[in-house]
C-alpha cells in the first residue's frame, strides 16, 4: 500500500503543480486540503474513486475557470490589434506569435469567440477603414487600396462583396447625403 500511496501522492503533487503553472494561487487550493483527504483513505480503491470523483473534476473546473478570462482577453487583444493595424499585412501566424499560441488553436478560438474566421474579420476591418477613408479624405481609391494592403482591383472586388457598391459610388452617396443634410439645416 505504501508504494501505491506514494504514487498517488506524486500524482496529486503533479496536478497541483500543473494548476500552479496555470496561474492558480496555492491558497485557492489550500481550502480543499487535498493531501489531508488523500491520507484519510485506507484502500487503493478508495483513493482511485476519490481521484475520479473529486480531484479530476476539481482540476477540470479550476482550469476552465482560470482559462476563460484569459481566452477572452487573448481574442479581445487580437481583435484590437487587427483594428489598430489593419493597414498592415496581417497574418494568422503573426497574430498567433503575438499571443504565444499555435495558429490553428488561435484560429479555432477566434471562430468560436467571434463567430467569424480570422481572415473574414481582417477583411471586414479593412473595409471599415476603407469606408472611413472614403468619407473623410479625398484620397484616390487606388491610394486607399494601397494604404490597406490591397490592389485597387481587389479593393473594388471586396468592397462590392461587403458594402454592395463600388468605393466610388459609396463616396458619392455619402457626400450626396451629407450635402442634403447640410442644405436641410440651412433652410
Amino acid at each position: 500500500m505504501a508504494f501505491i500511496y506514494q504514487s498517488y501522492h506524486l500524482l496529486l503533487s503533479s496536478i497541483l503543480l500543473a494548476l500552479e503553472k496555470k496561474g492558480v494561487p496555492e491558497w485557492d487550493l489550500a481550502e480543499h486540503n487535498l493531501f489531508g483527504q488523500l491520507k484519510s483513505f485506507r484502500t487503493p480503491d478508495q483513493v482511485q474513486a476519490w481521484f475520479a470523483e473529486t480531484v479530476f473534476p476539481l482540476y477540470k473546473t479550476i482550469v476552465r475557470e482560470a482559462s476563460a478570462p484569459e481566452r477572452d482577453s487573448v481574442i479581445s487583444y487580437v481583435c484590437k490589434y487587427i483594428r489598430d493595424h489593419c493597414e498592415s499585412d496581417l497574418s494568422l501566424v503573426h497574430c498567433a506569435e503575438l499571443v504565444e499560441m499555435s495558429p490553428s488553436h488561435l484560429s479555432r478560438l477566434f471562430k468560436k469567440e467571434t463567430g467569424k474566421n480570422f481572415l473574414e474579420f481582417v477583411v471586414e476591418c479593412k473595409m471599415e477603414l476603407a469606408k472611413r477613408l472614403l468619407r473623410e479624405t479625398d484620397m484616390r481609391v487606388g491610394d486607399i487600396a494601397a494604404s490597406i494592403g490591397y490592389s485597387e482591383r481587389n479593393l473594388n472586388r471586396l468592397f462590392r462583396r461587403y458594402v454592395h457598391m463600388s468605393p466610388g459610388n459609396y463616396r458619392a452617396k455619402f457626400r450626396a447625403s451629407l450635402y442634403t443634410d447640410l442644405k436641410a439645416r440651412d433652410v
